[in-house]
């Protein structure tokens, strides 16, 4: 039991200090000029990629949620 509460505390702390970026991290980064070329490629915006304190997030929910599970299961 000590182990699951240092365990969620330690899960806490990081999501906590991931989420609390400076206020200038959150601000959009300049945007690049674009690029003509004559072959006719197409300029493209890409795949969004998830932030990391999401990614972070996600993972300790489903961290806990095995757990949690797992300790059900032996208790049982």
């Amino acid at each position: 039991m000590r182990s699951f509460n240092i365990f969620h505390a330690l899960i806490v702390i990081t999501a906590l200090g991931i989420a609390a970026q400076p206020v200038h991290a959150l601000k959009p980064p300049p945007k690049d000029p674009p690029v003509s070329s004559s072959s006719g490629g197409s300029s493209g915006g890409g795949t969004p990629v998830p932030e990391p304190s999401s990614l972070v997030l996600f993972g300790a929910g489903a961290a806990a949620f095995m757990m949690a599970k797992r300790r059900r299961k032996n208790d049982a």
